[in-house]
């Protein structure tokens, strides 16, 4: 799975009580599409924030929020085999620039928001 290095960093207000909140830094960002038709006239792309960190020896994906970004037909027309591409195009929508691209193997750790790596 590709991750996206960004800068800047978005930043998350998550509610942890009905009197409190925090904020999350999140460094990086992940994509991946909701289905995908030969030919289509848009793709719909899940793009998760979060930061890699590593947790006694082990990589994990800790995400902080979700949401669906639409790319068209013209938005998809040079992607080829490098799927970098798409992050740099989910970038540009969010006017971030994508420091480095990390490409990891991806496993779902059942624990809370976590994605092990």
């Amino acid at each position: 799975m590709l991750f996206a290095q960004i800068n800047p960093p978005a930043v998350v207000t998550k509610q942890t009580s009905p009197f409190q909140s925090t904020t999350v830094e999140c460094v990086h960002f992940t994509c991946f599409a909701d289905r995908y038709d030969l030919n289509p006239s848009e793709v719909n792309f899940h793009v998760v924030f979060g930061q890699l960190q590593t947790i006694n020896g082990l990589k994990y994906f800790k995400k902080a929020y979700g949401e669906k970004v639409t790319l068209t037909k013209n938005d998809l027309t040079n992607w080829g085999t490098d799927d970098s591409f798409i992050l740099q195009k989910i970038a540009a929508k969010y006017s971030v620039t994508i420091v480095s691209i990390i490409d990891e193997t991806v496993t779902i750790d059942a624990l809370d928001n976590w994605m092990r790596v």
